[in-house]
């Protein structure tokens, strides 16, 4: 089926504005994104994990985020087959980590998993994020056809947030991290992501990147 023939299938209005919590069902390609919870039993995922600037990274969101989503999927039984996690805005249209993970869940069959659906794409127009519009159908077109090519990809929340609901719920990644009351930067789920990633990947210098901590403190960890 043509991009074309697909458009007019879809029928979409990707301008009108959410209300509420969730996003209207005319705008039908966000159902493109799944709903990870539709996947009974223990599943092979890939963790993709995104921020727009380098400040963030700094702050820790990126590695909050990352432990928390790795932590979950964890936690429920399902299997890590690796980790993505990037600094990529809206002006970098290159996909980064994401092509490497799309191309990894081809070779294994694992499902890639983020948090929601706009750490998979945002509007090339920074004001259409503030006034709460999705990207356009070509932007969504060059994820599904020119990158995904029509592969799932899954999100932890539902697919169906609008942008405000989802930017309350990442409130909790902002905000630089802090030692704890033991002297500890990192979480217990840190060290035991940490450990598992090890024992797939066996690099401490790649599990260090993924999480966005420093190789010294992977080494403890898994030593």
């Amino acid at each position: 089926m043509s991009i074309a023939t697909t458009s007019n299938r879809i029928g979409c209005h990707l301008y009108s504005k959410p209300s509420q919590r969730f996003l209207s069902k005319q705008q039908k390609p966000i159902y493109w994104f799944e709903s990870f919870s539709r996947y009974k039993g223990p599943q092979k995922v890939i963790v993709y994990s995104r921020v727009s600037t380098e400040q963030q990274k700094r702050q820790g969101s990126l590695h909050r985020r990352t432990v928390h989503l790795c932590s979950r999927l964890h936690a429920k039984g399902h299997h890590l087959t690796d980790v993505f996690s990037e600094v990529r805005g809206r002006e970098d249209r290159s996909f980064g980590q994401l092509a490497n993970a799309i191309e990894l869940s081809w070779r294994t069959d694992a499902i890639i998993v983020a948090h929601s659906w706009d750490r998979f794409i945002r509007p090339e127009v920074k004001r259409a994020v503030s006034q709460g519009l999705l990207p356009s159908n070509s932007e969504f077109f060059d994820l599904y056809y020119g990158i995904a090519d029509g592969l799932s990809l899954a999100t932890l929340w539902s697919p169906r947030l609008c942008w405000e609901e989802i930017k309350r719920r990442e409130k909790q990644f902002a905000g630089p991290i802090r030692s704890s009351q033991t002297g500890n930067r990192y979480s217990s789920e840190t060290m035991q992501i940490a450990e598992t990633l090890y024992q797939r990947i066996g690099s401490y210098r790649k599990v260090a990147d993924k999480l966005c901590v420093s190789k010294s403190a992977v080494q403890r960890w898994c030593a």
